[in-house]
């Protein structure tokens, strides 16, 4: 894969993760729940979930590109 490739696909990863944190930012802010002392309010959670999905959407992301330069580059070397 080119390096423009691998750098829009980041751009569009990186982008959607900060709008959705930023959704659910304001959306906490507007609906804040109830917090109490032995739990976290929804929002919290939501946040510390979407950040999990993009850690493992960045992890497959990575390993697909990598499998994908692999594949390119075997295919180079036999021509």
């Amino acid at each position: 894969m080119s390096y423009n490739t691998k750098s829009n696909i980041l751009l569009v990863i990186i982008s959607l993760a900060y709008g959705l944190l930023f959704a659910i930012v304001l959306l906490g802010y507007f609906f804040p729940g109830n917090p109490s002392p032995n739990g976290l309010p929804w929002f919290v959670w939501a946040a510390i979930g979407e950040m999990i999905a993009m850690a493992v959407a960045t992890i497959t992301i990575f390993v697909i590109v990598q499998k994908k330069d692999k594949q390119l580059k075997e295919h180079q070397d036999n021509e």
